[in-house]
């Protein structure tokens, strides 16, 4: 990786990204990190409250 040139091709980037992903994806531990993740929720708990507000 140190010695490699950035590629600007995009279609390298991407087969590159598909490569790197499915190495990612053969670790038992990354794959329990990606549960986690995914795992986690974009919704706002609804504010207390006692907070101040602006």
């Amino acid at each position: 990786m140190g010695n490699q040139k950035a590629t600007a091709d995009p279609d390298e980037r991407k087969k590159r990204l598909i490569g790197a992903s499915e190495i990612a994806n053969q670790d038992p531990e990354l794959r329990e990190i990606e549960k986690e993740f995914d795992s986690l929720t974009d919704a706002v708990p609804e504010p207390w409250g006692d907070t101040p507000t602006a």
